[in-house]
């Protein structure tokens, strides 16, 4: 099999299924949208897009016109290449209304048209998961989530 992990950093889990995958025989990569300044966790990769890049948002929207090519490429190659896309976080490989001329879910519409293999891991506290649990056992990862000032760190 052909597997993509992607398109985010998630504490080391897509890399290490990639490399185990890759042990066990399958061709398998580890993209990612960009490190978003969290380079201590970007280990591994083997596509960095780099869609958050500082001088795109500098530049304005051709800044965002380049990023939205460079995905749109890479999107095509991989839906050539790839038999399986295994997505973290509840992302897929377009950011859900951050492109104007890429919309979110686009490209399950089109792996789903194509008979590709989809599957979505979600982790942690981006998922929702209540603060508490990561008070109890990890209590620095909501100290540093940037995350938790949009509420999706709470025991609601």
């Amino acid at each position: 099999m052909k597997i993509l992990q992607a398109p985010i950093l998630a504490l080391y889990q897509p890399y290490s299924f990639s490399r185990a995958l890759r042990k066990l025989g399958h061709t398998a990569d580890y993209m990612i949208w960009d490190t978003g300044g969290f380079e201590w966790l970007s280990h591994g990769w083997d596509y960095n897009l780099e869609i958050y890049k500082e001088d795109n948002q500098r530049r304005g929207i051709l800044g965002w016109k380049k990023a939205e090519k460079d995905l749109f490429s890479f999107f095509l190659k991989a839906l050539l290449k790839y038999d399986v896309f295994h997505f973290h976080s509840g992302f897929s490989l377009f950011p859900v209304d951050y492109f104007r001329s890429l919309p979110g879910s686009l490209d399950l519409k089109i792996l789903k048209g194509a008979g590709k293999k989809i599957f979505f891991h979600h982790w942690g506290c981006r998922d929702s998961r209540p603060k508490s649990s990561f008070a109890r056992e990890c209590p620095e990862l909501c100290s540093i989530c940037p995350a938790n000032h949009s509420g999706l760190c709470n025991d609601e």
